[in-house]
């Protein structure tokens, strides 16, 4: 399959100096894969989307670069032998194609993985591999990701409950839709883009110490406040086995939501378009501590109700649904299900809301309330020149909650003219 390689002129690509500098090494691709990729969809009924920034190959992964410090210049000098022969076509062939399903994959993926879908196309890179492997990084299959629907499947479960890299290895029954693979160009190293400013923001929140160790203390309460009953507890009989159950129990939860931490902070080293599209439905507020952040501009709204406000036991209740799990694909679905609400927010015409009212100041800025048939209640705000955005999301609310906020704001009370998304001079209700 080397006749699918186009092999370009070669240039210099790393030196000792500035490998440093790279937070991951990727071989960027020029294909187009539009027609491989809908013949994918139409076969699994699937909606695979391509990356916003272009395909390429991962040879070193953000999570190992920081390794590239401690290159001595030979490594350095094979590496970019290596990186010139991928280049220009050599040394790497293609092995085939490959489809991961988490919902019905042989593999054991984790709980947030089951509604994700992968398609790529699996590579050999013989050289690498043995590069790999001199420097004691882990064996890595190389693809090229083609699409994926709800995020990439990074992980599995191997037979002691850890977490390792997936097999991304080629499957058989795709072997007829090799011949629509286009000419690959390997197009060299891919200089790190700028990311979203909002998924900076939600990367910074992640990876700080204390919201991890706030997120494990609130996530794990409840087995918590059991372990802690029983080393309180004046009843001594079975004591030491009660305890041990606790313990184990508590170790347990421990484990899954720190897994549901770092497959977060995964999947955020490569933010797909959803998520950088779910986090701009979402408008500026407050953080949990009640600050308007270094440019008094506030926060992302979606990163302190969805991710901040899990580490806060009371901003924790009455937030999130089950389903709307901790992760990239529970916080794009819980999105998605919300800005449907400001899309068509008329009772008469979308049966699931209950009531719903608009205000409008003098400015042109909106704020809608909505209060769903299920209990939800949504606000929306929007700033003359945007469209509506979500500010927060409550649940198990009624229409006196409802009406109470838009009184508040039709008599300019304390707390309305305090809001950080506030409206302004002269307040009217609208129709919807």
């Amino acid at each position: 399959m080397d006749d699918k390689i186009f092999a370009p002129k070669p240039r210099e690509i790393i030196t000792k100096e500035n490998i440093i500098q790279f937070q991951d090494l990727e071989i960027g691709i020029q294909a187009d894969f539009s027609e491989i990729i809908a013949k994918l969809n139409l076969r699994f009924g699937t909606d695979l989307k391509t990356r916003l920034e272009g395909f390429h190959i991962t040879i070193i992964s953000p999570l190992e670069s920081k390794i590239l410090r401690d290159f001595t210049k030979e490594d350095v000098r094979e590496l970019q032998e290596i990186i010139i022969e991928i280049q220009q076509g050599r040394g790497l062939s293609i092995k085939g194609i490959g489809y991961i399903d988490g919902s019905n994959s042989v593999f054991r993926v984790q709980d947030f993985d089951r509604t994700k879908k992968v398609a790529f196309i699996a590579l050999d890179i013989p050289r690498m591999r043995e590069f790999r492997k001199r420097k004691e990084l882990p064996p890595k299959d190389f693809h090229i990701t083609l699409g994926f629907e709800n995020d990439d499947i990074h992980e599995q479960i191997n037979n002691q409950g850890e977490s390792e890299l997936m097999p991304k290895q080629p499957d058989p029954k795709f072997n007829d839709l090799i011949i629509l693979l286009p000419k690959l160009k390997f197009t060299g190293l891919k200089e790190t883009k700028e990311t979203d400013p909002n998924v900076e923001e939600l990367k910074r929140l992640i990876n700080d110490s204390n919201f991890e160790a706030q997120f494990l203390a609130v996530q794990t309460r409840v087995e918590r406040a059991k372990r802690n009953k029983l080393l309180n507890s004046a009843q001594k009989r079975d004591l030491e086995t009660r305890l041990a159950e606790a313990n184990a129990l508590l170790l347990q939860a421990t484990k899954i939501q720190t897994q549901n931490l770092n497959q977060l902070k995964k999947a955020l080293e490569q933010p797909t378009p959803q998520l950088v599209e779910a986090l701009n439905i979402w408008g500026r507020s407050r953080n949990v501590r009640g600050e308007y952040g270094p440019d008094q501009k506030g926060f992302n709204a979606g990163v302190v109700h969805y991710f901040e406000y899990r580490a806060h036991v009371g901003k924790n209740k009455k937030r999130f649904k089950p389903e709307y799990t901790f992760s990239v694909g529970g916080f794009i679905a819980h999105t998605k299900q919300y800005k449907s609400f400001l899309e068509n927010s008329n009772p008469t015409t979308n049966s699931q809301i209950e009531t719903a009212r608009l205000l409008e100041d003098s400015k042109g800025n909106r704020r809608l309330y909505i209060l769903t048939k299920e209990k939800e209640f949504i606000v929306g705000f929007e700033r003359v020149g945007e469209g509506m955005k979500i500010l927060s999301v409550f649940l198990e609310q009624n229409t006196q909650k409802l009406n109470k906020a838009t009184d508040d704001e039709l008599n300019s009370t304390e707390k309305a003219r305090t809001r950080f998304n506030r409206l302004e001079g002269v307040i009217t209700e609208i129709p919807l």
